[in-house]
């Protein structure tokens, strides 16, 4: 992204290129794909893993969840469309309803493509093997990169440019699934169960999905709207400097995520082994360095900010020093946020997480509207840092903390599918 939005700027203009920034995040928009799925499988997969027992014993149920997925994924496409042609009408940007509609609409297909490989990435995280998603994740994006900046400099186009961006990540991920299940002796065409045995058999897998389904409707009123009410209040180019502005920084959370979202089979291992000194040192000991990185990479954006940004935009956006301190705020707290979501995760506190989600997502909505529609996106960024740290990370912290000196009850798969254990 570093490398396509200063080309994109120069060679399709800023408004073509704030309707590509509309269509990539629309993955953002697409309130958990899975509905919870893949996520409720990772504990319970997980503690199998740490027994010894082998994937092979779950093939009809991996292979009933692919299924259920790929239905799943079309009826999110047929609602998604519905939505992209109520937001291009409504969006106010007269003359380009179609042009909206169209890349929102190609911008759904890219992503939701994916949708029913990523429960495998999900198992592979359960077997502590995340490096391979990640790796063939990684392969995914450099080759959009590589065809994004091709059409850019050749034939410019924002239908192109969006297939081109988001497509290779979804052919990558199912090529990822395909190898990985072939490891394990489950790639060869073998009967499907009907989609009644596949629900039946992950009952349990919906009950725990429910919760990660609440989070991650939460998780689009906290960050996946900011573009969508920026450019709703404001304009094209309040769009682009929010974008612009922020760009940098999100490469912090996504340094972290790598190893935090593999941090959870490991805390669910020694959670699983009755370890909880060890998990507890190791929580804090990540907790601190992932913060501690995300402020100095913070920091080193902001001494480098006049090259940087003349890079980034051509000149064209130039942030104020104020809201590039919030963003340092923001990256600091969704570091901390991404440990401890997945150090709950492990140690069953999913209901209780997502209350914090819940009551974080209605504040901060409340924040972020009223400093638009009362201010500008200067006082948008600010709302949204302070908010975000008070609302979100700290009670998520404080959450944590209070798991130290509860002992953890074992038999996570045998427990009654009607609800998630508390402890």
């Amino acid at each position: 992204m570093l490398l396509i939005t200063p080309v994109g700027l120069s060679q399709m203009g800023v408004t073509q290129f704030a309707y590509w920034l509309l269509a990539t995040y629309v993955s953002g928009l697409v309130v958990s794909p899975d509905l919870g799925i893949g996520n409720s499988v990772v504990n319970e997969f997980g503690a199998d893993h740490a027994k010894g027992i082998g994937l092979q014993t779950h093939e009809t149920r991996i292979r009933g969840l692919i299924k259920l997925l790929s239905i799943v994924a079309l009826t999110w496409l047929l609602a998604g469309v519905i939505v992209a042609a109520v937001y291009a009408m409504s969006s106010g940007q007269q003359g380009d309803e179609v042009t909206v509609f169209v890349s929102l609409g190609l911008g759904l297909f890219c992503f939701l493509s994916a949708v029913p490989a990523s429960v495998v990435q999900r198992i592979q995280l359960s077997q502590e093997k995340a490096s391979h998603a990640v790796l063939w994740e990684g392969v995914g994006k450099t080759v959009g990169l590589g065809l994004s900046l091709a059409v850019l400099v050749w034939a410019p186009n924002l239908y192109l440019l969006i297939v081109s961006y988001m497509l290779p990540v979804s052919i990558f991920s199912w090529l990822n699934a395909f190898l990985f299940l072939k490891s394990h002796g489950m790639a060869r065409v073998g009967k499907m169960p009907t989609v009644a045995q596949a629900v039946r058999q992950n009952r349990h897998t919906f009950s725990v999905g429910k919760w990660f389904l609440v989070m991650q409707v939460c998780y689009l009123f906290i960050s996946a709207l900011d573009p969508y009410l920026v450019n709703t209040f404001g304009s094209p180019n309040d769009l682009v400097y929010f974008n612009v502005a922020k760009r940098p920084f999100d490469l912090l959370p996504m340094a972290v995520s790598i190893y935090a979202l593999a941090l959870w089979p490991v805390f669910r291992r020694l959670r699983t082994h009755a370890n909880t000194a060890r998990l507890h040192r190791l929580f804090f000991a990540v907790t601190l360095a992932s913060v501690g990185l995300a402020a100095l990479g913070s920091l080193l954006i902001i001494v480098v900010r006049g090259p940087l940004y003349s890079y980034l935009s051509g000149g064209r956006v130039d942030p104020n020093l104020a809201d590039l301190f919030y963003f340092l705020l923001l990256m600091v707290s969704t570091a901390s946020v991404l440990i401890s979501t997945n150090y709950l995760n492990a140690v069953d506190q999913i209901r209780s997480q997502t209350w914090v989600f819940v009551a974080g997502a209605i504040l901060l909505i409340v924040a972020k509207v009223v400093s638009l529609a009362t201010g500008n996106v200067h006082t948008f960024v600010m709302a949204s840092a302070v908010s975000y740290f008070a609302f979100i990370a700290l009670p998520l912290l404080i959450l944590c903390s209070q798991t130290k000196n509860k002992a953890p009850r074992l038999g996570f798969v045998r427990r009654s599918p009607a609800a998630v254990r508390e402890v």
